[in-house]
């Protein structure tokens, strides 16, 4: 980042959006896992997995919120009950963006750990 820009990014707030992204995505590596800013410490676990595999995240807010799995027809949504109760219509609205990218439909399945 330019010292320019500082400012500007300080000074603005959360964008209130929520994305599905794939394991081993840079937003989660660039920081690290062990960075509590993104990966909640008592979650790192999840997140971060045995012989170095990055789980698929939900983030939300700027913070993982959960993670996911894919198979052919339905999405598992592993959400965090320290998130609090999971946006459904966001959720539905990434799920949908998801499944066009793929060409296919998608059965929503929430569960929360």
């Amino acid at each position: 980042m330019l010292a320019d820009d500082v400012d500007e990014l300080m000074a603005s707030a959360p964008g209130g959006n929520l994305r599905l992204l794939p394991g081993f995505d840079p937003w989660v590596l660039g920081p690290g896992t062990d960075d509590p800013h993104v990966v909640p410490r008592a979650r790192r676990a999840r997140v971060s997995k045995q012989a170095g595999w990055i789980a698929p995240i939900v983030v939300a807010d700027g913070v993982v919120r959960g993670t996911w799995e894919l198979d052919e027809s339905r999405i598992q949504i592993a959400w965090f009950r320290e998130a609090g109760r999971p946006p459904r219509a966001p959720l539905d609205a990434e799920v949908e963006r998801l499944a066009g990218l793929l060409d296919r439909t998608l059965k929503v399945v929430i569960t929360r750990v």
